[in-house]
């Protein structure tokens, strides 16, 4: 899962790279955000997914997750508005800010599921996800990689 993981961030990041600070702000429209703001974004879910996990492991007892659709996420066609909680400031980011962000909050991420190693354990436990409900670890791991990629083709087509 970690290897996934770094897998999808890795091409994110490449997918950034030769952006500047001028194109990670620009706004496609009014009611749009900036690639900037999509990163962001991105980091804000590495962080309360790192948080909720954590608090998950670190109970005896979670609620029974349920099988939730989470592959959805990846079709752009059905529009998610973001939770309060996930929505970014409005405010100028440079690359560099952003590139440490998001390196730091996947590491904090993968600092957090490294230890587990049995695959029963992210079946079995849930977390309360702020959409879909109780889903287990291995669906919020998931989702969240199926989310960055559905953010990765939406700065593709910003670009």
């Amino acid at each position: 899962m970690i290897q996934q993981i770094r897998e999808v961030r890795s091409i994110l990041l490449q997918t950034i790279a030769a952006l500047t600070d001028e194109q990670l702000n620009h706004h496609p429209a009014t009611d749009k955000w900036s690639i900037g703001q999509v990163l962001y974004h991105l980091t804000m879910t590495d962080q309360w997914a790192g948080s909720a996990i954590a608090l998950s492991l670190a109970q005896e007892t979670t609620p029974q997750p349920k099988a939730r659709p989470v592959e959805m996420v990846l079709n752009r066609s059905i529009k998610i508005e973001a939770p309060d909680a996930f929505t970014p400031p409005d405010r100028s980011y440079t690359k560099s800010e952003l590139i440490h962000l998001l390196e730091q909050t996947r590491h904090e991420l993968e600092q957090v599921i490294s230890p587990v190693t049995e695959s029963a354990v992210l079946q079995e436990k849930s977390l309360p996800h702020p959409i879909l409900g109780p889903i287990s670890l291995k669906q919020a791991l998931d989702l969240l990689l199926m989310h960055e990629q559905r953010h990765t083709e939406q700065i593709r087509e910003m670009i």
